[in-house]
């Protein structure tokens, strides 16, 4: 019955409009912050930056030993990867069936 009245109690709560949190409340949205900004870091610093810096340097003629010699070539790298005989072969490959 507890939880019963519990609920009922929020739903009175949240019909009224927003309410002020308590001490703890607002304490445990502070760790839950704390934890989900650890995770949007995480994200940022270890999937979506290297994911957008390959993007940016597939419009580039790129080599790591010489960063500084890089040139813009636009499209070029996707032409080539589309167009290439080894795309190509791996499609045939992926196509065909298994062998027992």
């Amino acid at each position: 019955m507890e939880m019963l009245d519990a609920v009922q109690g929020a739903r009175k709560t949240k019909a009224r409009g927003w309410r002020r949190l308590t001490r703890a409340e607002r304490r445990e949205a502070r760790w839950g912050y704390a934890f989900i900004g650890l995770w949007i870091v995480g994200f940022l610093t270890f999937y979506f930056l290297p994911m957008a810096a390959s993007l940016v340097f597939s419009f580039f003629d790129f080599e790591l030993t010489r960063p500084d010699e890089a040139t813009f070539i636009g499209l070029d790298n996707w032409r080539k990867l589309c167009s290439s005989r080894i795309r190509a072969s791996g499609r045939r490959c992926a196509s065909r069936s298994p062998s027992p």
